[in-house]
């Protein structure tokens, strides 16, 4: 008998642990009830915690739920804020629903172990949700409900204020999930290193924060963090794997599109996107206001596999503006963060504003703000403190793009583009790297201008800076401040190929290097030519390059541009050109101002037009006397003559430099001019 008393009392102990084990939901009673609860279908009434104010509290030892089951809240209307806090120990795993039965309430999910959200995890809430691995939530300014010390917890009824981390939390995994909200509310998820695998979350015309912290402090999602490090935040969506949708139509892993589109904030000290997707646009409507913004705080950044991060106005508000903040990097390889406005919209486009310190673009990643309607296109302004880099690949392939572009080959608009603006202290753009803006197809609007201030500017194997227009519109002024420029097949370009006049291109720079087939350039095909004003203070060097202003306009108005090379201390023209031409309107003028004044090879300045007058050409070399070189021909025998003129023919290699235009060689004495330089003029007598 004493034998068959300790087996049954064995069985019970046995099955009272497994119990436990088993059990998903477990009131720790701190609070009030204490005990496991019973499903699928969990009830959690009012009662089983403690309301003070508009806050009730529950606190449990476990808090999980799986497939197939349901965790309901229940309590009265005066509840405003759930919150939950799990003290256990373990982790929490959901995947079933969490739904809650009080109007409005929001709810927040604490757990310091962990919390994993998996397949089929849902949310049915009326009010905001907010899931945290923090060790206590910060009532007001002295109140306190910790999980991690239930004991030091001081309830009032002082709203959340703040998140609370003692070190280093714990992770939140959310896997194949779709998790959202209604409309105008906000799903928080704050944590240690956070992971979205194949998922989404989604607050339509509300707010998304995703927070990585890796130490203790406080965290205000979008407002502060006390935290000395951060933690690392990676999201990623298979290729293989479709997008979540919602009544069928397919959202980005984090999404706040809608009627007005929300807002999304990712804190974190590494964020890494393998083919992820964020994205806040809106329906359109004539009575939005602005757009939701997308904000990322972070040290490391790198965006590939296709991952794109947009805002995009189909109505009349303002488009949402992209932030982004990498204080050691962003790394692009095949992805896009763009800003637009949609066909037949009369809203801005948002901006995209960048503070990093190295940026990185590779393998056709882009940059862009874009207009299809009646407004603006949003301005790109870029500060990176290291550099910036952007290679493209071969030319059957995408370039990688910073670009802001007005229209497209079907549509008829009349909005401006929007501005570029980059300071950095090295700007390298190579193989087919580019920062363009451009008004195209039908479009009457102006293209944006490019400004540009760095140390060192690099343009290699097709690297280009360009403004064009296809349309009525005007090109954009491309503005560059550099020490020096280097160019190894590179170019500098302004195009119109419809009836808006090019671009101007300025430059200021200490010294100009430009090889192998560069070019500076304005190119009109049917109105007039840009014009080129170079100031640079030490060397301009050109070899087999040219700088040249075109206008192929047929109207005697579309004139060719204008170049000006100012105050070089030794120009040098190796085998290139300096063109200003027109075809039928008049030449461009040419007018040059150096120290010193070097041809060299088969060289060009020419200021003619095909058509129409000749520009005016004006070359000034100070100093010139040691490159006047006495001529040993006798002119005046034509004997040897002769013989000199025909060398050329011959294929002798020899250096020839041409210079064409209106009275270099007059037809008469009284057609000579002479140009006293001014700097001559205001000197007084001896």
């Amino acid at each position: 008998m004493k034998i068959n008393r300790l087996q049954s009392s064995l069985s019970v102990v046995l099955f009272s642990l497994s119990s436990a084990v088993l059990a998903e939901i477990v009131l720790d009673g701190t609070l009030g009830t204490k005990g496991a609860l019973v499903g699928p279908y969990f009830l959690i009434k009012n009662t089983m915690g403690q309301q003070i104010g508009g806050n009730l509290f529950h606190s449990f030892e476990s808090f999980s739920v799986n497939t197939g089951e349901r965790a309901t809240f229940i309590g009265p209307s005066s509840v405003e804020n759930i919150l939950a806090r799990v003290t256990g120990g373990n982790r929490s795993v959901i995947n079933g629903t969490l739904r809650s039965e009080i109007p409005n309430a929001n709810l927040y999910l604490l757990n310091p172990s962990g919390i994993l959200f998996g397949k089929n995890a849902r949310l049915d809430i009326a009010g905001s949700f907010h899931a945290s691995t923090a060790d206590y939530l910060r009532l007001g300014e002295e109140g306190r409900f910790s999980a991690r010390y239930p004991v030091d917890s001081l309830l009032t009824v002082a709203p959340p204020q703040a998140f609370g981390f003692l070190d280093n939390p714990a992770p939140i995994t959310i896997q194949d999930s779709l998790l959202s909200v209604h409309e105008d509310k906000t799903l928080s998820i704050l944590g240690g290193d956070l992971q979205m695998d194949n998922s989404a979350l989604y607050a339509p015309d509300g707010q998304v924060n995703l927070v990585s912290v890796a130490s203790g402090g406080e965290v205000i999602p979008s407002l502060s963090n006390t935290a000395d490090k951060l933690g690392i935040i990676t999201l990623s969506q298979s290729p293989e794997v479709a997008f979540k949708k919602i009544d069928d139509t397919e959202i980005a892993n984090i999404d706040t599109s809608g009627v007005n589109g929300g807002n999304v904030f990712i804190q974190g000290g590494k964020f890494f996107s393998s083919g992820g997707r964020i994205s806040s646009q809106v329906a359109p409507s004539l009575t939005q206001t602005k757009v939701g913004s997308i904000t990322i705080e972070t040290q490391e950044m790198t965006l590939q596999d296709n991952t794109y991060i947009d805002t995009k106005t189909y109505g009349s508000g303002e488009g949402g503006d992209i932030t982004i903040t990498a204080t050691d990097n962003l790394t692009m390889i095949g992805s896009s963060i763009s800003v637009a406005s949609g066909p037949e919209t009369t809203g801005n486009a948002g901006t995209i504003q960048l503070n990093i310190g190295q940026l990185t673009l590779q393998e056709g990643s882009f940059l862009n703000s874009g207009t299809l309607g009646s407004g603006k296109g949003g301005d790109i302004t870029i500060m990176a403190t290291q550099g910036i880099s952007l290679f493209g690949q071969d030319m059957s392939s995408q370039p990688s793009l910073i670009a802001s572009s007005v229209g497209d080959s079907f549509t008829r608009i009349s909005g401006d583009g929007g501005q570029i603006r980059i300071t950095t202290p090295r700007l390298e753009l190579k193989d087919r790297g580019a920062v363009q803006t451009g008004a195209f197809g039908l479009t009457s609007g102006n293209a944006g201008n490019i400004w540009l201030k760095t140390d060192h500017l690099i343009l290699n194997n097709s690297g280009t800076i360009i403004s064009s227009t296809v349309g009525s519109g005007s090109g954009g002024t491309i503005k560059i401040f550099s020490t020096d420029i280097e160019m190894n097949s590179g170019s500098i370009k302004s195009r119109s190929v419809g009836k808006g006049n090019a671009g101007s291109i300025r430059v200021t720079t200490e010294t100009a290097s430009l090889n192998d087939i560069s070019i500076i350039s304005t190119l009109a095909l049917d109105a007039g030519g840009g014009n080129i004003e170079f100031n640079v203070r030490d060397h301009l060097y050109l070899f087999d390059s040219g700088i040249t202003a075109y206008a192929k306009g047929k109207q005697p108005h579309h004139h060719g541009g204008n170049i000006t090379i100012e105050n070089p201390r030794l120009f040098t023209l190796d085998n290139s050109q300096l063109l200003a031409n027109a075809k039928r309107g008049k030449g461009g003028n040419i007018d040059v101002r150096a120290t010193q004044i070097r041809p060299l090879g088969d060289s060009v300045i020419d200021a003619s037009s095909e058509l129409g007058l000749n520009g005016r050409l004006f070359i000034n070399g100070i100093d010139i006397s040691n490159n006047i070189i006495p001529l040993s021909i006798n002119y005046l025998a034509a004997e040897k003559l002769l013989p000199t003129r025909c060398a050329a023919r011959l294929g002798t290699n020899l250096s020839r430099f041409i210079v064409t235009g209106p009275e270099i060689l007059p037809e008469s004495p009284h057609a000579l001019s002479v140009h006293i330089p001014s700097q001559l003029l205001n000197r007084s007598p001896n």
